[in-house]
């Protein structure tokens, strides 16, 4: 949305509304998604306080103070309210003409719009390895499917699926579900996938060892039309293939739990932990930080720029490499996947089955 100062009576939730429209129509769905989200929960807190619409000039330092902690009595993470704070003081500044973040006037210069430390998600070396020579088949019995159900092996399949994609993740230096859901052929030249990460656009380089390149093997989409490497996005249209992969990554995570009960031990696999557990990994076995850091991507954040120096990618590639070999000595596929091949309608995580 353009800087375009909107008289001061223009109802504040129509304008956010417009703001989510137009990053929709220049295809922003993750932006939009969150504009939707903090117009939502602004008009929630507007009519608990008996306003059915605010005005520009409603936008006050009382109003928002309120509701932050409208936000926090309603059990609303930090870092969820700081992220609908940042979002309207975003859409504020650009419709208004005191515009300057730091002025004293300014309705949200005394909120919280920081990134709250989480407790990280990792895993141990230890727990990489049961994961991939996990028996699947054994486990969904041992949770009490009936391995003559008709649905048995295509939950089989998903989960066996699931978990190589996470391994893929893994052996690919914390790729992100995102960028995995949207690679696509164009992406991989020979045993080297250069793509763009999703979330910062940065370019990113990647050798694929052999265990990521079996993995591509047994799971790649078989439609000869198909742009995208895995089954989990189906559309070449944009908002579409938006609304498959945010429903293939609720699956992916709900499959992600049942793994994690047939693994046990309060072990709890998300789509974040491969990413994480590459990393802590890689420092466990004394690689050096750098290397972690430009491998990870991060060069746009300001923690790692510190340390981080200009590092030729030859050496990250050696690194990912040792690890990985560490980690998995060759041979890692389990049988299970040889004999019970995915199809492409089975692989797909759009739809749920159980038994």
């Amino acid at each position: 949305m353009n800087n375009i100062i909107q008289p001061t009576d223009s109802p504040f939730l129509a304008v956010i509304d417009h703001e989510a429209s137009d990053l929709m129509s220049r295809n922003h769905f993750g932006q939009a998604m969150r504009t939707t989200s903090t117009h939502n929960s602004f008009r929630l807190f507007l009519k608990a306080c008996n306003m059915e619409q605010a005005t520009i000039d409603d936008i006050t330092p009382p109003l928002i103070s309120n509701y932050q902690q409208w936000l926090e009595q309603r059990g609303v993470s930090r870092n969820s309210s700081s992220c609908y704070m940042r979002t309207l003081q975003s859409i504020y500044n650009k419709t208004h003409n005191s515009c300057d973040p730091q002025h004293p006037g300014n309705p949200f210069t005394g909120v919280y719009k920081g990134i709250a430390r989480t407790r990280k998600r990792a895993t141990t070396i230890d727990t990489m390895k049961r994961i991939r020579s996990l028996n699947i088949y054994k486990g969904l019995i041992d949770m009490g499917k009936d391995p003559n159900h008709k649905t048995f092996i295509t939950l089989q399949q998903k989960l066996s699926f699931t978990r190589d994609l996470f391994i893929f993740s893994y052996c690919t230096r914390g790729m992100a579900f995102v960028d995995a859901a949207y690679l696509r052929w164009s992406d991989l030249h020979g045993n080297i996938l250069c793509y763009k990460r999703h979330k910062t656009h940065q370019t990113i380089e990647v050798v694929l060892e052999p265990i990521a390149l079996d993995i591509i093997g047994h799971h790649a989409t078989r439609q000869d039309s198909s742009i995208y490497i895995f089954p989990i996005i189906h559309s070449a249209n944009a908002a579409k293939a938006y609304h498959e992969y945010r429903s293939a990554l609720r699956t992916y995570n709900e499959y992600l739990k049942t793994l994690s009960q047939m693994l046990g031990n309060d072990i709890n696999l998300t789509s974040y932990v491969a990413r994480h557990s590459w990393a802590s990994n890689m420092h466990q076995l004394n690689m050096p930080l750098s290397v972690i850091s430009q491998g990870l991507g991060h060069d746009s954040e300001l923690t790692t720029q510190i340390y981080i120096k200009s590092l030729e990618t030859n050496e990250i590639h050696r690194a990912n490499k040792e690890f990985i070999n560490h980690v998995f000595p060759p041979l890692f596929l389990s049988e299970e996947r040889d004999v019970y091949l995915m199809t492409e309608t089975d692989s797909s995580f759009i739809h749920h089955d159980t038994v």
